[in-house]
């Protein structure tokens, strides 16, 4: 998986039990799981939902981590890229060729699926 996930992919997954996060999802990788919740998924790194993939957007957050694994989490996953500057993050929207514009990241960033 290296694509932006969608509330539809994520639906398509299969899913499973996960006793020991008591939770219904699937391990992406080592810390990185998919978690169902009953009207969104996340994308949980360790114990920080970094990315919540709702039909109509997606919503942000570092929970204060801002590292490089954080990083390379919502952008591979999330419908964003980052950019830092002096431990400041920046975002643009992926695929946005009509504007090289970036802006400042906030944790519970909102993406409406509009804006893709």
């Amino acid at each position: 998986m290296t694509d932006t996930l969608t509330y539809g992919i994520c639906n398509g997954m299969k899913m499973h039990r996960l006793s020991s996060l008591g939770a219904t999802g699937k391990r992406i990788r080592k810390n990185l799981w998919l978690i169902k919740h009953d009207d969104y998924y996340a994308l949980r790194l360790h114990g920080t939902e970094i990315v919540q993939i709702y039909l109509d957007r997606w919503e942000i957050r570092t929970g204060g981590w801002k590292t490089p694994t954080t990083k390379k989490n919502i952008e591979q996953y999330g419908p964003i890229q980052i950019c830092s500057h002096k431990r400041v993050w920046y975002y643009s929207i992926k695929n946005d060729h009509t504007q090289n514009c970036w802006h400042h990241f906030e944790d519970g960033l909102s993406i409406l699926k509009e804006n893709l």
